[in-house]
């Protein structure tokens, strides 16, 4: 799955904890994410679906592709 640089963090799909939903997260220290809360980016009920989200998100603000 692709990855993306968002005001200067790495944001990517991961899976909420808890449940079985997941949603665009960024890392602020190793095994600690937060959910990029911006109304295009929703919680969504599979992986794929929320890439999708994703992908779109970064190519409408022409976002780098992290390593």
């Amino acid at each position: 799955m692709k990855a993306y640089i968002y005001r200067d963090k790495r944001i990517f799909v991961s899976r909420l904890i808890g449940g079985d939903t997941f949603a665009t997260v960024w890392e602020s220290t190793p095994g600690s994410t937060h959910r990029v809360k911006v109304k295009v980016l929703p919680v969504r009920s599979t992986r794929e679906e929320a890439q999708r989200d994703l992908d779109e998100f970064a190519r409408v603000r022409k976002l780098k592709e992290a390593e």
